[in-house]
């Protein structure tokens, strides 16, 4: 599930910052670690940097930039990382990908961030076998035949790219964690082919109005929707028996959550930012017998708190308006 990812890479990640003439000894031994530089090494020091981190089965690499500009051109560099098991480039001046071919077979995670040039044929990275986590920002070239290959990626996060419908994911088999955000893609309608699906985040897809497809998302445990400005109603979730977490935010067209405690075993609701509600909006919920937390935004202090008490679950958290 996505907080398996976010543990990974983002809320429990120490970040150990590199560059010329400045190497770490030693990784901390445990947890999550992100290794990354946004200033060249001389190749000596990525031998010792990759050194490091094939020591490390937790550790990835990044290379960024700094306020969109590197000297960073190339991913020629990736020769030197024979046993990497994951790598994020953030560069918006990249404009050589074609270090991607050095990439070890066994990667595991994979993020291409942004890029000012949008060359990159995703199929160079078909040698990936063990790839269970990929992370796309606005590149879709090749995307189909790479996906074809990927039968075993658990993870895929696709920001700023738009695709005619999700015909392109149904060989995922083993996919769990399915993350949209931006970009203009409309027909969800094959998202139910995703059999294993167990996180869905969907934020600020343009034109996006129909959500009915999750009414027979079975698998789902969480659910995470923002700022889907043309979606005005969602789905009965009575027949998705693991949905306990779902989380609304800026959701404006939506003034019933009734399908939402439909859901059997719903125990986490968060409402953030939800300002067209009123405290009567969450009625449904009263009595829900699974539900325990429901953190509230509903837009005023006097709103969140006449919603708690309609609930009555005493531990419920209230949002700020």
């Amino acid at each position: 599930m996505a907080a398996l990812w976010r543990e990974r890479f983002d809320a429990d990640r120490e970040i150990v910052e590199v560059g010329p003439g400045n190497l770490p000894r030693a990784l901390p031994p445990r947890g999550f670690v992100q290794v990354q530089f946004s200033e060249e090494l001389a190749p000596r020091e990525h031998e010792k940097l990759a050194a490091l981190l094939a020591g490390h089965p937790h550790a990835y690499l990044r290379a960024f930039c700094y306020f969109g500009r590197s000297r960073i051109r190339s991913l020629e560099f990736l020769e030197h990382y024979r046993e990497l098991t994951g790598f994020h480039a953030d560069l918006y001046d990249l404009g050589d990908f074609g270090g991607l071919r050095h990439l070890p077979p066994g990667l595991r995670y994979l993020g291409i961030g942004r890029t000012k040039s949008k060359a990159v044929d995703l199929r160079v990275l078909a040698h990936l076998d063990g790839l269970e986590d990929l992370a796309l920002e606005g590149h879709a070239n090749g995307l189909a035949d790479l996906l074809a290959s990927k039968r075993g990626l658990r993870r895929l996060a696709l920001r700023s790219v738009t695709l005619p419908g999700l015909e392109p994911l149904r060989p995922l088999e083993d996919l769990e964690c399915f993350e949209l955000r931006l970009g203009g893609t409309r027909d969800l309608s094959l998202l139910p082919r995703l059999e294993r699906l167990r996180y869905l985040e969907i934020w600020m897809v343009s034109g996006l109005t129909d959500l009915s497809c999750l009414a027979a998302q079975a698998s789902l445990e969480e659910l995470f929707l923002q700022s889907l400005a043309r979606v005005k109603s969602l789905p009965d979730l009575s027949g998705l028996p693991r949905l306990k977490r779902v989380h609304l935010e800026t959701m404006k067209g939506i003034t019933d959550l009734a399908p939402i405690a439909k859901a059997p075993a719903l125990e986490s609701l968060h409402l953030i930012a939800m300002n067209q509600l009123q405290p009567e909006a969450l009625r449904p919920f009263v009595g829900h017998p699974a539900l325990r937390e429901c953190r509230i935004g509903l837009g005023s202090l006097k709103r969140n708190a006449a919603a708690d008490a309609l609930l009555g679950l005493g531990k419920a958290a209230t949002a700020a308006p």
